[in-house]
C-alpha cells in the first residue's frame, strides 16, 4: 500500500507466511539389524550389517510462522533534488518442532542363526519425545536522502539500525555456570548499524 500526499509518499507493507509438515514411518514395527560375514574365493572375509524391519524414528511434526512489517515515509524537496526517507520494520518467526523417538524399539542380532532362532543380543528403545521451540524479533529504523547531484549523477546516504532478540530461552545449567562463569539461560540482545553510501550515474540516452 502506497499513497502521496503534499510532498510525503508512504509506502506500507505487511507480508504473512506460514509452513506444516508432518511425516510418519511407512511401517510401524520394530527394526533389526544382524551381522552377517562373507568368505571370498581369494580368502579374503567381509563383515557387513543388515537392517530390516520398521524406521528408528517416529512420528515427526513442524510448523513454523513468520510476519514482516514495513513501513517507509519519503519526503521530497521543492525542487525534487532531495528525497529524505525514514522508515520502520518488525519481523517475527515462530519454529516449533516435534519428533518421535523409536517406540517399537530396534532388536540386535550378532548372526544370522541367533536371528534365525529369536535370540537377539541386544534391544534398544527411546520412548522420550524432542521438542524445540524457537521465536525471534527483529526491529529496523533507518534515516537516509537520495540526492539528485545533477542530471546523471545520485548520491544515496544513511544509516540503519537493527535489534534483534530471541523469545525462547534455553534452560539453565550448573555445570557451565560453575566452571565457565556464563549463564545459559540468558542470550543477549544483537544491535547492528550499517551505514549506507551509494553513487549512480545514468547515461545521457537513460535521462
Amino acid at each position: 500500500f502506497s499513497g502521496y500526499a503534499r510532498g510525503i509518499l508512504n509506502e506500507f507493507k505487511a507480508q504473512y507466511s506460514f509452513g506444516d509438515n508432518s511425516g510418519s514411518p511407512y511401517l510401524d514395527l520394530a527394526g533389526g539389524s544382524v551381522r552377517v560375514g562373507t568368505s571370498f574365493d581369494d580368502g579374503r572375509t567381509g563383515l557387513t550389517t543388515l537392517r530390516f524391519g520398521g524406521s528408528g524414528s517416529g512420528p515427526s511434526q513442524s510448523d513454523s510462522r513468520s510476519l514482516e512489517v514495513t513501513n517507509q515515509f519519503a519526503v521530497l524537496t521543492g525542487s525534487s533534488r532531495h528525497r529524505i526517507k525514514f522508515g520502520q520494520s518488525i519481523e517475527g518467526d515462530w519454529e516449533h518442532e516435534r519428533r518421535t523417538g523409536n517406540l517399537r524399539g530396534t532388536y540386535t542380532y550378532q548372526t544370522l542363526a541367533d536371528l534365525a532362532a529369536n535370540r537377539p543380543a541386544s534391544y534398544t528403545r527411546t520412548i522420550s519425545t524432542r521438542q524445540l521451540a524457537n521465536r525471534s524479533t527483529i526491529v529496523g529504523l533507518w534515516l537516509g536522502d537520495e540526492w539528485r547531484a545533477s542530471e546523471a549523477i545520485q548520491v544515496q546516504g544513511g544509516m540503519r539500525v537493527d535489534i534483534a532478540r530471541q523469545g525462547v530461552l534455553p534452560e539453565y545449567n550448573p555445570v557451565v555456570d560453575s566452571v565457565y562463569g556464563l549463564k545459559t539461560n540468558r542470550i543477549p540482545s544483537q544491535l547492528g548499524l550499517s551505514p549506507r553510501v551509494g553513487v549512480s550515474w545514468a547515461s545521457r540516452a537513460r535521462r
